[in-house]
């Protein structure tokens, strides 16, 4: 038994350090944290420190190191916190713009529908009463607002034609008229004209017929050519009527109508987005809802 304890005792000189004895089991401890006995240090040898002052120097270190391991724990902890906030609110702000883009666009179509509507009621009251050139500025108005339509393509121009007169045997009346007036009749817009004023002038002058008649459109065509300007072109959104008089509440709208504005609020609606509260956002949907 004391040989093995000098045996144990020589061992720990060995390892340990020099010239003193070290328990085994501080040595064990030593080893698993990175000791190594002087003859197998690999370091700088004034670096070397004997295995019981390896031990207490890292217990005084580990404190120190503990605290700051759990500092950078909740650094990287709060980042990562950080990160996932400003990734829903990116998210949120993506889907707001998105919403926004798509309630614009069909406002925007909404408008060019009514426009469209109105630009055709006009031009069917221009061609009832004969006025054909205005009726082709109209219908210029009408395809310029057609190509504004999302994803409509550019439509060929299109001129409104008067209707055709009736075939009429060869009057040599008529014969010489045109010869009297071949300087305007030459002009394709005032021959339309005149055709579209005929049935008119027809109309009032029921016993108005052969020259007498066709020197009335003469009189009409350059009393005409030197009325009032062409109608002024706009923009779509102007030409809306007010459509007054009717209830135009959030209340009168129909059941789609009321959830797809529901729908659009809550992207559209609340702090940093399009619009700060529920009326300011409902007062712009109605605005721009279709009532037709």
């Amino acid at each position: 038994m004391a040989e093995e304890q000098v045996m144990e005792g020589q061992t720990g000189e060995a390892e340990g350090g020099e010239g003193k004895q070290i328990d085994p089991a501080v040595i064990a401890r030593a080893r698993e944290n990175g000791w190594a006995p002087k003859d197998q240090w690999r370091g700088d040898p004034a670096r070397w420190m004997d295995a019981d002052v390896f031990v207490e120097t890292g217990e005084k270190l580990l404190p120190f190191l503990k605290k700051d391991r759990d500092r950078f724990a909740a650094e990287a902890q709060a980042l990562k916190q950080e990160t996932a906030t400003l990734k829903a609110a990116l998210a949120e702000q993506a889907e707001a713009i998105n919403a926004l883009r798509e309630f614009n666009g069909e406002a925007q179509k909404t408008a060019i529908k009514q426009a469209l509507k109105d630009l055709r009621e006009q031009k069917a009251q221009y061609q009832e009463e004969g006025n054909w050139k205005s009726a082709n500025l109209v219908e210029e108005q009408i395809e310029e607002l057609k190509e504004k339509l999302p994803g409509a393509a550019p439509a060929a121009k299109k001129e409104v034609q008067a209707p055709a007169p009736a075939p009429a045997a060869v009057d040599p009346v008529f014969q010489q008229w045109q010869a009297d007036n071949a300087g305007w009749l030459a002009d394709r817009t005032k021959r339309d004209f005149a055709n579209g004023i005929a049935a008119v002038v027809q109309g009032q002058n029921p016993g108005l017929t052969g020259r007498p008649f066709l020197d009335k459109i003469t009189a009409e065509v350059e009393k005409y050519f030197g009325g009032p300007p062409p109608v002024a072109k706009s923009d779509g959104a102007s030409l809306a009527p007010n459509r007054g008089g009717k209830d135009r509440s959030f209340a009168a709208l129909p059941a789609d109508a009321k959830k797809a504005c529901d729908d659009l609020e809550r992207k559209l609606v609340g702090p940093g987005k399009a619009y700060k509260d529920q009326a300011a956002w409902r007062k712009q949907y109605l605005a721009n809802y279709d009532w037709e």
